[in-house]
C-alpha cells in the first residue's frame, strides 16, 4: 500500500505539470481511487511473469528492428536506388556522355520522374547530335574555302577558324581556337594600336557595317606577309543573350600575286605552240629573202636587193612584235599608262591566232581608232587573252568570235562575244570565284582566269560585265573609265 500511496502522491503532484502518467504493472491488483482516477494495485510479479515480460520485450525489440529493416529495404529499393540512378544519369548527361540510359520500373512518382527524364534526355541527345553534325558541316564548309577565315569575339578571342587560317599561322586548329587575335596573327601581347593598325573589331564597333582593309600578318615561318581583310559583324548568340562577333576573310596578297603570275605563265605555255608557228613563218621568209639577197649581190641587181631588204625588215619587225607581245604578257602588273587599243588589241590577238584557227574559230574585230585607256598593259593583255580563250573553249566545234573596242560616253568598252553554249544563270554568280571552272569542251582550267581579270579591272578602276544566254552565247565586256574621267 505504501507503493500505491507513492504513486498517488506522484500522480497528485503531476497535476501541477501537463503530464498524464499511466502505470501498468503485471499482476493481480485491486482498485484504489486516487483523485477521481481508478488506480490498480498489483501484487509483486513472480519470476515467470518476469520471464514473459522479458520475452515480450525482446520480441518487441526484434519486431521493431525487423520493421525498421523492412522499411529501410523498401525505401532503398523504391526511393534510394531510383534517386541514385537518376542522379548518376543526370551527372552523366551533364558531362556530355552519349547514350545515357535510365531504366525505371513501377508506377510511383519517382519512376514517372525517371521516365520523364529519360524521354527528355533522349530528345536533348538527338538535338545535340544534330547540333554537332551542323557544327561539323559548318567546319567542313569553312575548311573548303581557300582564304583564311576566323571569327573573333568582343574579347579578341578566336572562337572559330578554318584550316586555311591554321595553315597560315602554322598552328593546329585546336591551338588556334581561344587565342587572342592580335597574338595569333600579329605576334603581339596587347591589342593592336588603332592609330597604327586598322582593327576590324574597333572599326566596326564605331561604324557597323562591312569593312575591307589591308594589314601585315606573320606567316608560319615568321615572315611578314601582306593580307587583305574583309570583315563583317555577325551575332553568334541568342535574342536573350546576344554575342556580337567579327568574321574576317583574310586573303594573302603575296600568294595572290604569285598565283596571278603562275597563271600567266601557264597561259604562256598554252600559247607556246601557236607562237612557234607564228614566228616560224616570218623566219622562213627571212631565210628565203637572205638567199635572194646573196644572189642579188652576186648579180649586182641593186633594185631587187633593195626590195628584198624591205621585205626582210618587215618580217624582222613582225617577229619582234610577236616576241615583244609575249614578253609584255609575261610581265607582272605594272604601273598604269596610256594604252592605244588599236595597237595593243591586234598584237594580243595575233598571239592567239594559231590556237583560234586550230579550234576553227573565226575572229572578227571592230576596233575604233583613237580609243585610249589608262591601265597596266600587261593586265590588259592578260585579261583579253583569258576572255578570248574562254570564248574559244565555249565553242567546242568552232564558230564566230568578235572583239570590239569603242568609247561610249565616259567609258571605254572592249567586248568579246562568242556563240558558245552560254552560262547557266545559277553559274553566273560563281564564275568569278577562285578555282571554279566549267568548260563546254570538257578541258580542265585552273579556275583563276576570270578572278584575275576581275582583279585587273579593279586595279584599273573599271569593271567586268558578263551577259550570257544558254544555247546562244556570252558577252564579256571590259569597261574602263575614259582617261579624262580618272582623277
Amino acid at each position: 500500500m505504501t507503493v500505491l500511496r507513492r504513486i498517488a502522491d506522484w500522480s497528485g503532484a503531476s497535476l501541477r505539470r501537463p503530464l498524464l502518467a499511466t502505470l501498468v504493472l503485471v499482476g493481480v491488483g485491486v482498485s484504489l481511487p486516487v483523485l477521481g482516477l481508478m488506480m490498480l494495485a498489483f501484487a509483486e510479479p513472480t519470476a515467470a511473469v518476469w520471464n514473459i515480460a522479458v520475452v515480450l520485450a525482446v520480441l518487441g525489440v526484434v519486431v521493431t528492428l525487423a520493421g525498421m529493416v523492412s522499411l529501410w529495404l523498401v525505401i532503398r529499393q523504391n526511393v534510394l536506388r531510383p534517386v541514385a540512378a537518376l542522379t548518376e544519369a543526370t551527372r552523366a548527361f551533364r558531362d556530355g556522355a552519349p547514350g545515357v540510359s535510365l531504366q525505371m520500373t513501377g508506377q510511383d512518382e519517382i519512376a514517372e520522374l525517371g521516365r520523364s527524364f529519360a524521354t527528355m534526355a533522349d530528345a536533348l541527345g538527338v538535338t545535340l547530335t544534330r547540333l554537332h553534325s551542323s557544327e561539323d558541316r559548318l567546319q567542313a564548309i569553312l575548311d573548303a574555302i581557300p582564304d583564311a577565315i576566323r571569327v573573333v569575339d568582343a574579347d579578341y578571342r578566336i572562337v572559330k577558324a578554318n584550316a586555311a587560317y591554321a595553315a597560315q599561322v602554322g598552328q593546329p586548329l585546336e591551338q588556334v581556337l581561344g587565342q587572342r587575335c592580335y597574338r595569333s596573327s600579329h605576334r603581339r601581347e596587347t591589342p593592336c594600336p588603332p592609330t597604327m593598325v586598322c582593327c576590324p573589331l574597333v572599326e566596326i564597333r564605331a561604324n557597323p557595317g562591312p569593312l575591307t582593309c589591308r594589314q601585315s600578318h606573320f606567316a608560319a615561318d615568321g615572315a611578314e606577309m601582306h593580307v587583305e581583310v574583309a570583315a563583317a559583324l555577325v551575332d553568334l548568340g541568342t535574342p536573350a543573350a546576344p554575342k556580337p562577333c567579327i568574321v574576317e576573310a583574310i586573303r594573302d596578297l603575296d600568294r595572290q600575286a604569285q598565283l596571278s603570275q603562275e597563271h600567266r605563265l601557264a597561259e604562256l605555255g598554252l600559247l607556246a605552240a601557236g607562237l612557234g608557228h607564228e614566228i616560224f613563218n616570218p623566219l622562213s621568209s627571212i631565210s628565203l629573202v637572205a638567199g635572194a639577197i646573196e644572189q642579188d649581190a652576186e648579180m649586182g641587181d641593186m633594185q631587187r636587193l633593195g626590195s628584198h631588204l624591205t621585205t626582210l625588215r618587215t618580217e624582222v619587225e613582225r617577229t619582234l612584235t610577236l616576241t615583244n607581245s609575249l614578253l609584255t604578257l609575261c610581265q607582272p602588273p605594272g604601273e598604269r599608262q596610256f594604252i592605244d587599243l588599236s595597237q595593243v588589241i591586234p598584237q594580243t590577238l595575233e598571239l592567239l591566232g594559231f590556237k583560234l584557227r586550230a579550234a576553227h574559230v573565226t575572229l572578227n574585230t571592230d576596233i575604233r581608232p583613237g580609243v585610249w585607256i589608262i591601265a597596266s598593259e600587261s593586265d590588259l593583255r592578260m585579261s583579253l587573252s583569258n576572255i578570248v580563250l574562254n570564248g574559244m573553249h565555249a565553242m567546242p566545234g568552232g564558230g564566230p568570235l568578235s572583239v570590239n573596242a569603242r568609247r561610249v560616253g565616259d567609258e571605254v568598252q572592249i567586248e568579246v562575244i562568242d556563240a558558245g553554249h552560254g552560262i547557266a544563270p545559277e553559274d553566273l554568280r560563281r564564275i568569278l570565284l577562285p578555282f571554279w571552272t566549267r568548260r563546254a569542251d570538257g578541258s580542265r582550267g585552273s579556275g583563276l582566269g576570270l578572278p584575275l581579270v576581275q582583279g585587273a579591272m579593279e586595279r584599273a578602276k573599271g569593271r567586268l560585265d558578263v551577259e550570257s544566254v544558254l544555247g546562244i552565247g556570252s558577252r564579256f565586256t571590259l569597261v574602263f573609265p575614259a582617261p579624262e574621267v580618272l582623277p
